[in-house]
């Protein structure tokens, strides 16, 4: 999968930890099917443990014993430090992709975000248009800055970031939701630009597989669309969407 074509500007950061070890076999396997082509190298974020799976360069920076706690935000901007690329494109563990990756998409959008020198990240959106379907009288869909007063203008979705950019974002001790919310306060106040896309060169569940360490539906039915086995029970199942239309919790999951 990986070989001679690597593209050194990035690295596909996969943001995780331990707790969520069980994740990454069935990532990888769905990274490997639907992004054959991938081109970056991977760092797999965890506090103490390894990972490997055939085809795929993956590297786990550790700086951990088992026995420490580290929030988020420690773990994350300790493990960028390390990373000499200028960019990566970040990823959670539990985003499974579930249809083929647009990879010249995803290198025209590095390329571009390259050339600018004031732009610092640009998200897609989640499952949104297709880029083979947008032509150059529809770049407003592509192309747009996201507004300092936009809601989560930093958050864990997917998105190519300038990595120091993505390091200045955080603190040690934010978890993953503290650090959207009070990132995207801190952004409002960057000389550094923000872009945000309607299109998606990748597809997976649209709020992650998991929902607060429980398996969501449209994860339990990612991997078995897709012939991968998993003992659900261990970490539960939503019945249903863990917010209704009022964002309220509507079922507890089942175990």
């Amino acid at each position: 999968m990986q070989g001679n074509m690597l593209d050194k500007r990035c690295v596909l950061y996969v943001s995780s930890c331990d707790a969520y070890s069980d994740l990454w076999e069935p990532f990888f396997t769905l990274l490997v099917k639907y992004w054959p082509d991938c081109p970056y190298r991977i760092v797999l974020v965890s506090e103490t443990r390894t990972f490997s799976f055939p085809g795929l360069d993956i590297k786990c920076p550790r700086f951990y014993t088992p026995k420490q706690r580290v929030a988020w935000g420690e773990l994350n901007s300790r493990t960028l430090s390390v990373i000499p690329s200028p960019f990566v494109l970040f990823m959670l563990e539990d985003f499974f992709l579930t249809k083929p990756v647009n990879q010249a998409f995803i290198t025209k959008t590095l390329d571009w975000i390259e050339a600018d020198p004031k732009a610092c990240k640009f998200q897609w959106a989640r499952n949104g248009i297709d880029p083979s379907n947008i032509g150059d009288a529809h770049r407003d869909l592509v192309y747009r800055p996201t507004p300092k007063t936009e809601a989560w203008r930093v958050s864990a979705q997917a998105a190519i970031w300038r990595r120091q950019s993505l390091v200045k974002s955080m603190r040690p001790t934010e978890t993953a939701w503290t650090w959207e919310y009070w990132g995207s306060n801190r952004s409002k106040y960057w000389k550094e630009q923000m872009y945000s896309s309607r299109v998606s060169p990748m597809t997976y569940p649209r709020s992650g597989a998991l929902y607060h360490r429980a398996w969501q539906i449209e994860g339990v039915e990612a991997l078995r669309d897709n012939g991968i086995e998993m003992d659900f029970s261990k970490r539960g199942v939503w019945k249903k969407t863990p917010y209704s239309a009022k964002g309220k919790r509507v079922e507890e999951p089942t175990r």
